[in-house]
């Protein structure tokens, strides 16, 4: 019988075989969309290739954001200021917000460890951060689908959003005392945070920093384990104390494959997007394809964005052969710049899982 996507999405984590290889997508590409409602699908198919098997849940926005004004006096108006303070800034006639994106750091003139106590953090603990997450959640079950509870940006990745990443790495050097409180300051928002997500009903938490490039880490292991690693491990076992199966994705770009096992060791049992450019997929299956779910792994910049329909169908072929036998692998991609090629290939990719994501 066919599975609904929440117990496709609950039966590959638990490393066993659904019905399909679960379809992690959500078309957010009005052009793509134009495609895919002419195309002719079945209404089930149809729904599935606009958005996927996951739905994803986020705490709203704050409203308070002129608490962060004196943090950004020299900002431009137009620049968007976000939870934690940061401000961006988007080229909108790009088409995407993934082109020319320009932050402001409100933490850049902060040296001082005692400082950050003054600065107007987040505060998931107000309900009504949190007063749409019950009925959206139990809306996405009812429907027979699976939520992730989204709070990726986590700490490292955060920190240099309110610090230049330049400033943040020279500082665990010569500013230690500083980056300690910075990090256990956004440490405790996240905590807090992912409490209130076990406690609400998410059947995936999803954390993460981008930690790599696509040549390696952008930290040292051991950086890792005596900076980052501690933090990690308590806001999954912030969220364990709620629900102790909670499963937990983490998200870098960039290879991160050094880092796989510290991420098993705190409690990480998927991880995404696993880069087929600069990891392989089928050597990560292999070595920690028990415990790990892969979660991504078809190429963006070499496939999607740049490759004819043969590459886009060997691909996927690929991946069901090496990735999806006894479950274990959610299929996705992430970071597209549309384009009309793009566009095409993206349809085509949905087609081919479709067709070939069966168990």
């Amino acid at each position: 019988m066919p599975m609904t996507p929440r117990e496709r999405l609950l039966t590959t984590l638990a490393h066993r075989r659904p019905d399909r290889v679960p379809l992690h997508f959500v078309c957010g590409d009005p052009a793509l969309r134009a495609m895919i409602d002419a195309a002719g699908l079945p209404p089930d198919v149809r729904r599935r290739f606009l958005v996927g098997d996951v739905d994803t849940v986020a705490f709203s926005a704050r409203r308070d954001l002129a608490v962060f004004a004196r943090y950004h006096r020299d900002t431009p108006p137009a620049a968007t200021v976000e939870d934690f303070g940061a401000a961006a800034l988007r080229h909108r006639d790009s088409g995407t917000n993934l082109l020319t994106y320009q932050v402001y750091y409100p933490l850049a003139g902060v040296t001082d460890p005692a400082a950050l106590a003054d600065y107007p953090w987040p505060d998931f603990a107000e309900p009504d951060r949190r007063t749409h997450l019950p009925a959206a959640i139990q809306a996405a079950h009812d429907a027979g689908r699976a939520v992730i509870g989204q709070m990726s940006q986590t700490l490292v990745e955060m920190a240099y959003r309110l610090v230049p990443m330049e400033r943040l790495f020279t500082d665990l050097a010569e500013r230690p005392a500083f980056v300690e409180r910075l990090f256990e300051t956004i440490a405790a928002v996240r905590r807090e945070q992912a409490r209130r997500f076990a406690e609400l009903g998410v059947d995936v938490l999803r954390i993460g920093d981008d930690l790599a490039t696509q040549r390696g880490l952008m930290i040292s292991p051991e950086t890792y384990r005596r900076w980052v690693k501690p933090h990690h491990a308590a806001v999954v076992a912030a969220a364990r104390a709620v629900r102790a199966d909670l499963p937990v994705l983490y998200h870098s770009d960039g290879n991160i494959e050094q880092l796989i096992p510290e991420l098993i060791d705190i409690g990480v049992t998927a991880v995404n997007p696993v880069q087929p450019e600069c990891i392989d997929p089928a050597e990560v299956k292999r070595r920690w394809g028990d415990r790990l779910t892969i979660w991504g792994a078809v190429s963006t910049q070499r496939t999607l964005a740049a490759g004819s329909e043969a590459d886009v169908d060997a691909e996927v072929t690929e991946r069901m052969a090496t990735l999806a036998p006894g479950g274990g692998y959610v299929v996705n991609f992430i970071n597209v710049a549309w384009s009309p090629l793009a566009r095409a290939n993206v349809l085509r990719y949905l087609r081919a899982v479709q067709e070939q994501g069966v168990y």
